[in-house]
Formats: C-alpha cells, structure tokens, sequence
C-alpha cells in the first residue's frame, strides 16, 4: 500500500502542478504573442525604443512568465533592469518574493536601486512590508534600496519609517532618505525637510534637502488643484466615476508625457491600453502650461478639435487654433501656471484586432502617441 501512494505522489503531484499552472497561463494569440516578442526584445535597446517596449509590456500580464525569466538572469543588462521595472508596474503579488529575493541577493550594488524601486512601484501590502523589512537589513546596500524603494509606494504608511532614517548616524542613509521622502510628496514632506535643514551637518544631505524643496515648492505654485470632472452625457452632465478620476490624477506620475515645448505640452490619459473588440475605451485629455505668464480656461468640458486615431483625422489640422480653442468661453480664467484637464472625454471602440493608436494635435502642439492593443 505505501508503495502505491509513493507512486500516485511522484507521478500525479507533478501531473496537478503542471495543470495548476497551464491553467493560470492566460492564452494570447498568435498576432498578440508577436506584439509581446517584440516589446521584450525593445527591453535590451539602448535608444527611446526601450521605454517604449516598458510601457506596452506593463499592460500584458501575459508576459509575466517570460519577464520572470529574463529578471532572474545571471548577468544584468538593460533588459534584465527593465524586466524587473514590468514586474513591478504589473503589480501581481505573485512577483513580490521573486523581487524581494532579487534585491537581498543581487550580486552587485548597482542592481539594487532598481529592484527597491519596482517593489516599491508594485504598492502592495506585501510589497510595502517587504520593504519595510529590508530597510533594516545588515547589508546597507540593500538597506538603503528598499528605503529608496518606500519612497515610490505613494503610500503615507512609509513616512514615519523614512523620517526615522534621517536621524541615522551614516550620511549615506540621510542622504537616501531625503530623497525618498521627497519623492513620497504631499505637505508633510516640506515641513519635515524643512524641519531637518537646520539639524543636518553634512553638506551634501543639506543640498540634496534644499533640491528637493525646491521641487517641491515649484509644483505648490503650479495650479494642479482637482476640483471633479463633469462627463457629457446626452443633454446633461454627471459626475466622473472613480475609475475615470483615479485616470486623471494619474497626470502626476504618468511617464508617457511628451516634452514642454516652449512651456507647454498636451498629453492624452487612457483608462486602459489593452481592450477586446467592441470595448468603449475612454481617453482624457490634459493641457499643460508651465509659463509665468499662463492663462488657464479651466471650467469646460471643452469641446475636442484635433483627434488622430490609426493616422486618420477627421478635423482640419491646419485651421486649429491656440488653446483653448475656437470657443465662446464665460468661465473662470486662472492666471496661473498649471493644469486644464476639462476636455470633453474621448470614448472609442474598435472592431479589428491588432494595434490601434491615438494622438491629440492642437494649440500648436503634439501629444503622446498612444498605443492600444485589441484582442479578440
């Protein structure tokens, strides 16, 4: 009888592990895989390509197994860095031991900043009490990591681990918080760093305290207030949902913003970038101006002029004019560098299968290309 059992635990248990795991690989097409193959190979150039590979690859979760893959690798290249960047935008609580276990046994300093901030861009639970653990470790590169790490958590939780570090007796640990603690933001990162100044003795964690105050006062005097956002529907108006806020506010960290150009830029913000045929795909829109002398229209929704959607435009470029637009506006003008995200909300539904892009041309300017993937 132990004979028996011996044999259906040596053969059936790996039988059910590999079925456990054909059943959590979501199946790709044909078409999509060589979409995926494309973007990891993006991960190893040297050129704007490899941010590009980054971005399209942070939203198929279907690429996780072969990112695994790649992050584990016995030597670190530039796709090995930006295979654990994707792990960490892909958010799976799966991934956290493999990046926890990467960062305490990285086999060179330099990785190690990169790993604390994927577990830290991950803003899990897990990932956030991973960090908090390693923060403590007896090796001060992977220490100072995962503080790095915290301060990409956007997650208040952090603050009081980080401000307890800028009381450590190893500068290099201030000088690490400072910068995390710059990068978690809001009100209570100036009044602590300011707090600090006077207290600091080294020259080099002051100056990195008065960078990051400067950063910090420069976006107070931006106008980036979120007052709601109205949706057009039909003849009346109603409230965004928290889907389509959570979009918006994602402005501040989103990567995908083109560069100011003379102080200005626009940039569109897609709720997702991968949809089935036939899903409504929503798309915001945000104009920018970071001019001293900026006016901003910032009541609307205002109509859209401008749409290029798979290269194809249905409005006359050449006629459009400065922002806001060829409009009859009575509403508040703020005179004030900052933020219009009052544009009528774009929905778009595609029936092929395959890569779809959109751009947003006006006032002069271009916006970010997005690139949408539609499966079937």
């Amino acid at each position: 009888m132990k004979y028996l059992l011996l044999f259906v635990w040596v053969f059936l248990c790996p039988l059910d592990r590999m079925l456990l795991h054909a059943q959590s690989v979501q199946q790709v097409s044909p078409l999509e895989q060589s979409y995926i193959d494309n973007y990891l190979h993006l991960l190893g150039s040297e050129h704007g390509d490899r941010r590009n590979g980054i971005e399209r690859l942070c939203q198929h979760p279907t690429a996780r197994m072969e990112l695994r893959a790649l992050a584990r690798g016995n030597y670190w290249t530039l796709a090995h860095e930006g295979a654990i960047e994707v792990l960490g935008c892909l958010r799976d609580p799966r991934d956290v031991p493999l990046l926890d276990s990467l960062l305490c046994n990285a086999k060179h300093p330099y990785y190690m900043p990169a790993i604390g901030r994927a577990l830290g861009n991950h803003r899990s639970a897990e990932a956030i009490d991973a960090l908090l653990l390693r923060s403590q470790h007896s090796n001060p590169q992977v220490a100072m990591a995962a503080i790095l790490g915290m301060g990409e958590t956007a997650n208040e939780s952090v603050r009081p681990a980080l401000e307890s570090f800028l009381t450590h007796p190893d500068k290099a640990y201030r000088w690490v918080a400072v910068v995390a603690i710059g990068a978690l933001g809001a009100d209570g990162s100036k009044a602590t760093l300011e707090a600090r100044m006077s207290l600091e003795r080294d020259a080099e964690v002051r100056g990195r305290m008065q960078k990051e105050l400067k950063t910090i006062k420069a976006r107070e005097k931006m106008h980036y207030h979120y007052g709601g956002y109205m949706e057009r529907v039909g003849d009346g108006f109603r409230d965004i949902d928290a889907v389509g806020e959570k979009v918006i506010l994602s402005f501040h960290t989103f990567r995908e913003k083109p560069e100011l150009v003379e102080g200005r830029r626009i940039t569109l913000l897609p709720e997702v970038l991968t949809a089935r045929i036939g899903d409504t795909i929503r798309i915001f829109h945000v104009y920018e101006d970071q001019r001293a002398e900026s006016e901003l229209y910032i009541m609307g929704p205002k109509a859209i002029t401008g749409l290029v959607v798979d290269s194809k435009s249905s409005a006359d470029l050449g006629k459009l004019g400065d922002y806001p637009g060829e409009i009859v506006y009575d509403g508040v003008v703020i005179s004030q560098p900052g933020w219009d995200y009052n544009f009528e909300l774009t929905k778009l539904v595609f029936a092929t299968e395959g890569e779809h892009t959109v751009e947003w041309r006006a006032f002069g300017l271009s916006s970010n290309l997005v690139r949408i993937w539609v499966g079937l």
